[in-house]
């Protein structure tokens, strides 16, 4: 579908297969690269690779096309949909700061 041509913190842009000029650009958003976590989009993809993704939005007026690499990847929290309502148990491996409730 195209080459990776730059990788930003915001973003990828792509160079689409078919557009010689670079009237088309294609963008993919951060949430977009993968399911996993990561810190910088440069850990999902380089400048030079070549990449299959999913035509999100396609804006012919401005001539941006929105991609999504994760949209052709399992999802992986589908295997949980039968455990809804499910009590399990296992180890904490990360806590994150919230709002202190009280009780």
């Amino acid at each position: 579908m195209g080459t990776v041509s730059e990788v930003h913190d915001f973003g990828v842009f792509v160079h689409l297969d078919g557009e010689p000029d670079g009237s088309c650009t294609g963008f993919i958003r951060v949430p977009d690269l993968t399911w996993s976590r990561i810190g910088h989009p440069s850990e999902s993809v380089e400048a030079g690779q070549r990449i299959t993704g999913e035509v999100i939005v396609a804006d012919t007026r401005s001539g941006q096309v929105t991609l999504s690499l994760k949209a052709l990847q399992e999802d992986p929290l589908v295997r949980f949909t039968d455990h809804v309502g499910r009590v399990v148990t296992g180890p904490i491996t990360k806590t994150t700061p919230g709002e202190a409730t009280q009780g």
